[in-house]
């Protein structure tokens, strides 16, 4: 089993929508999409799409999904036409109001146990 980080390469983020009739932007589930990297049960190169996105940032190259942690790669030279197409900002940001969160190491609440954040 590998142990290392895992990257995720030319991804996206997808809208899970309910119907083909349902407008994406009204999709309350979003999913990345991409090539990994260092994935425990996949081989490297393998194209995936994650499960529910918790959180992402593309500043700091993080990608939190329901099931395990990425790090954010090169993004999709596609997706960043339609971004720019579609006068989205430069940065991909977007975080599930319903994440807790994650607290770090370094954060001074790390052994503070309460409901707003979430370890590990």
């Amino acid at each position: 089993m590998t142990t290392g980080v895992v990257t995720i390469e030319e991804w996206s983020v997808t809208p899970v929508v309910s119907s083909p009739y349902q407008d994406p932007a009204t999709a309350r589930i979003l999913r990345c999409r991409g090539i990994v990297y260092g994935h425990p049960r996949l081989a490297d190169g393998s194209e995936i799409m994650t499960s529910m996105i918790c959180e992402i940032d593309s500043i700091t190259g993080l990608l939190i999904t329901s099931s395990r942690v990425y790090k954010l790669g090169n993004m999709s030279a596609k997706y960043e036409k339609f971004r720019k197409r579609n006068h989205c900002k430069e940065n991909v940001y977007y975080k599930d109001p319903n994440f807790l969160g994650i607290r770090h190491k370094g954060d001074s609440n790390y052994w503070k146990n309460d409901d707003g954040s979430f370890l590990f």
